[in-house]
């Protein structure tokens, strides 16, 4: 289960902007602040919460595609 979890929060990171993507592996795996973050990407501060911002979307998005397979597969009462 994590590893399809990883793969899929991988596709989905590639959907994203290398920014994004980038902002969002740094701000969340690598726990570094907004401006931190910014000053590797080159970016403001508020650019990264925006970049963040689609990937949790993104994130909220798989979420939710996997909460609606898993209440199809149930049995009908």
């Amino acid at each position: 289960i994590v590893l399809q979890a990883l793969e899929e929060i991988g596709h989905m990171l590639s959907a994203l902007s290398p920014k994004a993507a980038r902002a969002f592996t740094l701000a969340v795996v690598c726990e570094m602040t907004d401006d931190e973050v910014g000053a590797e990407l080159g970016v403001s501060g508020r650019m990264v919460r925006k970049y963040v911002a689609q990937a949790m979307l993104g994130c909220l998005t798989l979420s939710a595609r996997q909460t609606a397979a898993e209440l199809q597969q149930e049995p009908q009462a």
